[in-house]
């Protein structure tokens, strides 16, 4: 049985110029049409609350993200300046054992 001044199915245009039927929700089911308006005000600022969670949800986001960042990239600037210092390293590395080799070759040289 119906109550006399509720709304059932309430007719409306959406955002694409089509009209379609809205649908009887469980929270509005029992509701007057008076009554309506009243129940869209709390639910829009239950809706609202729960948007600025979300906001603070997503700047907490993006400052953990800044700091990860900030850290990567500290991190590829020490990583640039080891693979340098290896460079260097190798480089010397490699000129100490040429002039092992060649003293080496030399005192086989005098030996022989």
């Amino acid at each position: 049985m119906m109550k006399e001044g509720r709304v059932n199915n309430a007719r409306s245009k959406s955002g694409y110029g089509t009209e379609r039927e809205g649908k009887e929700t469980e929270r509005t089911k029992e509701v007057a049409t008076h009554q309506l308006a009243s129940v869209q005000t709390q639910m829009l600022e239950e809706q609202d609350a729960e948007l600025d969670q979300l906001s603070k949800h997503i700047r907490n986001l993006k400052s953990i993200s800044g700091a990860i960042n900030e850290e990567i990239t500290m991190h590829n600037h020490m990583l640039e300046d080891l693979e340098g210092d290896m460079e260097k390293s190798s480089s010397k590395m490699h000129q100490g054992k040429v002039k092992l080799d060649n003293m080496e070759s030399e005192s086989s040289c005098i030996i022989s």
